[in-house]
């Protein structure tokens, strides 16, 4: 659980963080996603050995739901990575508290395409497509 926490903590205070940073010095939407990539690859290989590294409750579900992890130890899983994600996010509050209102606001630049359940609907496909690369727990994609 440990390594669930912390490789979702890095993940959402990198991620979110960069996207924090664009504001301020423009690392365009570019840096920002390689950041996001560069992260993920980077906690797989640090973490994927010991937990599978999920880093998102979508995910873990979908490989419950798939059979391939356990159910019963799903909630400890999801309260891992939402604690991971909460204190991220409550450290990126705190270290960006001086900042403008507009950094702190985390919308679309422009209009939005999506209802609220098609947003969802595509975070659980994105979710879904990254979980197709295999970990090193079951060998298998």
């Amino acid at each position: 659980m440990i390594a669930e926490l912390t490789a979702t903590y890095i993940i959402m205070f990198l991620g979110c963080g960069s996207a924090f940073i664009d504001k301020r010095i423009n690392i365009t939407h570019v840096g920002v996603a390689f950041t996001w990539a560069a992260v993920i690859v980077a906690m797989g290989y640090t973490f994927g050995h010991v937990s599978g590294c999920h880093m998102n409750p979508a995910v873990t579900i979908g490989f419950a739901a798939a059979r391939k992890f356990p159910w019963k130890e799903v909630p400890f899983y999801v309260l891992a990575q939402t604690t991971g994600s909460t204190l991220a996010c409550l450290m990126l509050l705190w270290l960006f508290s001086g900042e403008p209102t507009y950094v702190m606001l985390a919308l679309p630049g422009g209009p939005n395409p999506f209802k609220k359940l098609g947003g969802i609907a595509v975070e659980e496909l994105s979710s879904a497509l990254s979980s197709l690369q295999g970990n090193k727990l079951d060998g298998a994609s």
